[in-house]
């Protein structure tokens, strides 16, 4: 999975040790972070020009910019150890906006790079259980083929 950020592209992934190293930073579950951002843009209701602005506040009452430039530098680092935090909040201070260049996704604010990365790992999370499901179903299959 990869995220663009101020005209760079990141490669990322949603290890359990991002999901531990957020808890014990934040307090709180990342996943349900994750989600909150997804509800919050879901039920902003708003013309184009205010629905943006109306996620953007709401994304922001969740997480705030220092905290998402956090969460997206310690996703990146899990496939580029070497990336530094500084150069994250970079990008994040400067994607802040809520009008960046629209048609851009270099360019789009952190906000909606958010909000990408939870309808990601919900895209993920479904797909792991219908694998889940699927492996389920065959062990019951050979199980009665056995029997």
């Amino acid at each position: 999975m990869h995220f663009k950020l101020c005209f760079k592209e990141y490669e990322y992934a949603l290890t359990n040790e991002f999901y531990i190293d957020y808890e014990n930073r934040f307090g709180k579950c990342a996943r349900n972070t994750l989600r909150k951002v997804w509800f919050a843009a879901a039920s902003c209701n708003s013309d184009s020009h205010h629905r943006l602005l109306e996620i953007c506040c709401a994304i922001g009452d969740i997480i705030g910019q220092r905290d998402a430039a956090w969460l997206l530098w310690r996703i990146a680092k899990t496939k580029n150890p070497m990336i530094r935090l500084d150069e994250i909040e970079d990008g994040v201070e400067r994607t802040a906006g809520v009008s960046n260049e629209a048609d851009d996704v270099f360019a789009q604010s952190y906000h909606h790079i958010l909000l990408g990365i939870a309808l990601a790992d919900e895209g993920e999370l479904a797909k792991k259980a219908s694998e889940a499901r699927k492996d389920s179903e065959a062990s019951e299959e050979e199980a009665e083929e056995k029997a």
